[in-house]
């Protein structure tokens, strides 16, 4: 897991539970670091941090004195409201199944461009679903030249429950040679379709 992975969900994480408390402000909180690539392994290890969002002439809060050890890792855990600190794996299935009417996306000036470089000139799309989940990205087959593509298939990330991340990414893209394009973009909320608690259901 990279820094720039942990802060950006750090911020979000941030945004989401912090930002609406009064001081919009932690300090001496605990990121846990895991392998995205291998979640069951455990944790990887733990980032301090101390954060804080001010606008235009506020001032930063000092912390306030606790009495709290604030090297117990375990009390300190950066985690969003209402989610424990201790976790189930949980796999998350999306099917895709189809799509209809998809654009002609090699018209004009770009498709003539895309000729030159490739030697050959398409009309119809090369369609695929890619999905984005907590660090973690999967996609579909492509459907080759076609505005009604049939997959039947499913994209399965394995991430701890109840999930840090709270929606997952969808983008249909045309597979290109030069660069693939992407067709639309639609993000689904896992608090609409999965309710509070331990076994979400």
């Amino acid at each position: 897991m990279t820094l720039f992975f942990v802060l950006k969900h750090i911020f979000h994480y941030f945004f989401t539970t912090y930002f609406c408390s009064a001081d919009h402000q932690f300090y001496h909180k605990w990121a846990l670091l895991t392998d995205t690539d291998d979640i069951s392994a455990g944790p990887k290890g733990y980032l301090k941090c101390d954060i804080s969002v001010a606008g235009k002439g506020d001032t930063v809060k000092p912390p306030p004195k606790s009495e709290k050890d604030e090297d117990d890792i375990e009390a300190n855990l950066l985690l969003p409201a209402g989610v424990p600190a201790e976790r189930q794996h949980a796999r998350f299935i999306v099917k895709i199944y189809r799509a209809d009417g998809l654009p002609r996306m090699n018209a004009g000036i770009v498709a003539n461009v895309k000729k030159a470089f490739t030697g050959e000139a398409r009309d119809l799309v090369d369609p695929y679903v890619q999905l984005s989940f907590a660090g973690l990205t999967g996609k579909t087959s492509v459907r080759k030249g076609t505005c009604c593509p049939t997959w039947n298939e499913q994209i399965v990330f394995t991430e701890m429950f109840p999930p840090l991340c709270q929606r997952i990414k969808i983008q249909l893209r045309d597979n290109d040679p030069v660069n693939d394009a992407v067709i639309g973009t639609h993000f689904v909320e896992l608090s609409k379709i999965s309710n509070e608690g331990e076994k979400g259901t």
